[in-house]
């Protein structure tokens, strides 16, 4: 991890900073074709209330993080939830600084695996939590965009229950039921993600169905992952006005898409004092590999 980010402040200054540039460049053009005081005075109408209950969920959008990670990393070590809960919150820390939250490959590289191909197995399994993340987002917007009836918030708050169960129901060990967990935790995460999306909107003076931010903010934040912009700013902003011009304001619009950057930005404070004032993640037990129990089990066969 610390040679991705060594080679990243190594490249030429013009490349470092291009997608602070292109960030600029995409806002600049979007807010001047939207205006500027209209944009002013659409900041000055966010309400503060929804505000403050967006933030708030950034507080069990971590712990189920935590969780899920300790969920996936217990393939190969063994981790507790605090030391789980600081690995995600350094990982945000490096998001901050590394594209298309490239950051999160951190918390593979802070387990002590004792060698190199158990370190490239951990990376992997960051990939296979990327990918559920995709499929669990997949899930949720056909959802919002099915012919199914008018759904509700507290429709997907279900989820909860189901995951808390899937958790304390199955038990740690095979690759199925870590899945099982995995998928139900990334399921809620991600209701989690679009109901925060929901109050900024609502935030901003729009209030529209559930259904919808399901349908359409996916597009939204899949448009943010492209590495071409600081944090996903510009692309996700471009593509929320795209997607919602046809039920709200575009100067309303643009003010989602800044608060839609406090998902970068909140986490990685937090994690960039969490980085500084905690030691690394330690795993309380390593998983042995198969070979190694194996000559472990012959080695003390042969001793009798």
């Amino acid at each position: 991890m610390a040679t991705l980010v060594v080679r990243t402040l190594r490249t030429p200054r013009f490349g470092r900073w291009m997608p602070m540039a292109v960030t600029l460049l995409l806002l600049g053009v979007l807010y001047w074709q939207i205006g500027w005081s209209a944009i002013g005075r659409a900041a000055l109408e966010v309400s503060t209330p929804y505000l403050l209950l967006a933030l708030l969920l950034f507080v069990p959008q971590t712990l189920v993080s935590a969780l899920r990670w300790q969920v996936i990393a217990s393939a190969e070590c063994s981790l507790t939830l605090g030391h789980s809960l600081m690995s995600v919150l350094r990982s945000s820390a490096w998001n901050l600084l590394l594209p298309a939250k490239l950051g999160d490959f951190s918390k593979a590289s802070e387990l002590p695996l004792p060698t190199l191909g158990r370190k490239m197995l951990a990376s992997r399994y960051v990939l296979y939590e990327k990918a559920v993340d995709v499929a669990a987002l997949l899930v949720l917007f056909a959802w919002g965009a099915s012919s199914w009836a008018p759904m509700r918030w507290a429709d997907v708050a279900v989820l909860l229950p189901l995951s808390l169960l899937s958790v304390l129901v199955l038990r740690q060990g095979s690759a199925t039921q870590r899945f099982a967990k995995t998928a139900t935790l990334s399921l809620f995460l991600w209701s989690l993600h679009l109901m925060q999306f929901d109050l900024f909107f609502k935030a901003a003076g729009i209030f529209t169905p559930p259904a919808l931010i399901l349908a359409r903010v996916p597009w939204a934040i899949f448009a943010g992952l492209v590495p071409t912009t600081l944090w996903g700013v510009g692309t996700r902003d471009a593509v929320l006005i795209w997607a919602f011009s046809d039920s709200a304001p575009t100067a309303a619009l643009a003010i989602v898409g800044a608060l839609a950057s406090l998902r970068y930005i909140v986490p990685g404070l937090v994690g960039v004092v969490v980085f500084l004032r905690t030691p690394t993640v330690q795993c309380v037990s390593i998983a042995p590999s198969p070979s190694t129990a194996f000559r472990a089990a012959r080695r003390d066969a042969a001793s009798y």
